[in-house]
């Protein structure tokens, strides 16, 4: 499934992969990841969103790194389903013209 949305571009960051343990002793293991803030905008109120993908997605990184702070802003995402918890995963960003 697929998704989009217009979002207001705060900026993209890389982070490290690693691993902790958790309360009941079990070690976690996360990838590196790219990691992109924006502003949703909702009535009377502005919500900030974090969305990840992977940082194998050179392409579409760089597309983020193209944008300028605070450019409006759609991003197409797919839609990953698990048990108990649902993923928007970013797949194509572009800028938005004033007016839409």
């Amino acid at each position: 499934m697929e998704c989009k949305g217009n979002f207001i571009y705060k900026g993209i960051e890389k982070t490290d992969g690693g691993e902790f343990t958790n309360d009941k002793g079990q070690v976690i293991k996360y990838v590196p990841m790219y990691k992109v803030k924006v502003d949703e905008k909702k009535e009377d109120t502005v919500e900030e969103r974090v969305f990840k993908f992977s940082s194998d997605n050179n392409y579409l990184a760089s597309k983020f790194k193209e944008l300028s702070l605070y450019d409006k802003v759609q991003i197409d995402f797919k839609i990953e389903l698990y048990k108990t918890n649902i993923k928007l995963v970013p797949e194509d960003v572009k800028l938005l013209n004033l007016g839409e």
